[in-house]
């Protein structure tokens, strides 16, 4: 039987769970992907490779390579999610594909941490901007998608995609640079 303690608690529950799945959505790397991949289409096709759209377009490669490498982990790891813990599964179950088992590591947090990164360098944000992945993470284990761990594993490949992707575009500009130079004689 339900009693009034518990209908009031289910109803309190609900509206911090529906607010943090609301802003969990926004590290959503699908989501972002689909907008950014918009995006990047249309302002290519209006402006061309603007100094506006660069950014976006940046973004948009960040997007997809956390999705890979990501995704990679998740099948290889195979780690059960946390929800999983009131049937009594816990643990690693690698190579599985089920949305159940690919807990480890959180794109989410990932892409959070990617996204962050990339746009701290480039308009110079406060420090205090690193709070959003971190409360994209935070956000993660109270829905009991991931463990901490997968949130901690997933800020890491976010700073490492995004390090290694600073790395290449700066030697890719740097080479589009030397191609459009006049040749010395």
């Amino acid at each position: 039987m339900i009693t009034l303690f518990d209908r009031l608690f289910l109803i309190n529950h609900q509206l911090p769970t529906s607010l943090l799945k609301t802003f969990s959505l926004l590290s959503d790397p699908k989501l972002n992907l689909l907008i950014l991949g918009v995006l990047s289409i249309y302002l290519f096709i209006r402006k061309g490779v603007s100094s506006f759209s660069r950014p976006i377009l940046y973004l948009f490669a960040c997007t997809g390579f956390i999705m890979f490498f990501c995704g990679i982990l998740k099948i290889c790891v195979g780690r059960a999610r946390p929800f999983l813990l009131d049937e009594g599964i816990a643990g690693f179950f690698f190579f599985t594909v089920k949305h159940s088992y690919l807990s480890f590591p959180s794109s989410h947090a990932a892409l959070a941490m990617c996204f962050t990164r990339a746009l701290q360098k480039r308009f110079s944000l406060p420090l205090i901007f690193y709070l959003y992945p971190i409360a994209i993470g935070a956000s993660r284990v109270l829905l009991f998608a991931h463990f901490a761990s997968d949130v901690v594993a997933g800020l890491l490949v976010g700073i490492v995609v995004e390090r290694l992707l600073s790395i290449y575009y700066e030697r890719f500009v740097e080479s589009i640079k030397k191609l459009g130079s006049p040749k010395a004689s």
